[in-house]
C-alpha cells in the first residue's frame, strides 16, 4: 500500500504548486501528472470507492484552478482550497 501513499503525497506536492504555475505549460504539466496519478489511484483496487471520489474531486478542482475545466463563477484560489480539502479527506479515507 505503500504506492498509495507515494501517489497522494505527490499529489500533495502537485497541489501545492497550483498558485505557482503561470504559464499554460506549467498549468498543463502540473495537471497532466494530478490527472495521470488520480487515474492510477481510481484504477486501484485496493482503494475504497469514497478515497476514489475524493482523487477525482482533487482532479477536478485542479482543473478548474488552473483554467481547464468550468469554475462555476469560483476563483482559482478558492478551487485550489478545495482541492486541498479533497486532498486531506483523501488521506484520512486511505489511512
Amino acid at each position: 500500500m505503500s504506492h498509495i501513499k507515494a501517489r497522494i503525497e505527490a499529489l500533495r506536492m502537485l497541489v501545492g504548486e497550483l498558485k505557482n504555475a503561470e504559464t499554460v505549460f506549467e498549468r498543463a504539466s502540473i495537471f497532466a501528472a494530478i490527472r495521470g496519478l488520480v487515474e492510477d489511484l481510481d484504477n486501484d483496487e485496493s482503494l475504497n470507492s469514497y478515497a476514489k471520489e475524493k482523487a477525482i474531486g482533487v482532479r477536478w478542482h485542479s482543473a478548474a484552478a488552473l483554467g481547464f475545466d468550468e469554475t462555476n463563477g469560483h476563483s482559482s484560489e478558492a478551487h485550489r482550497v478545495w482541492a486541498m480539502g479533497e486532498l486531506s479527506t483523501l488521506e484520512s479515507a486511505y489511512e
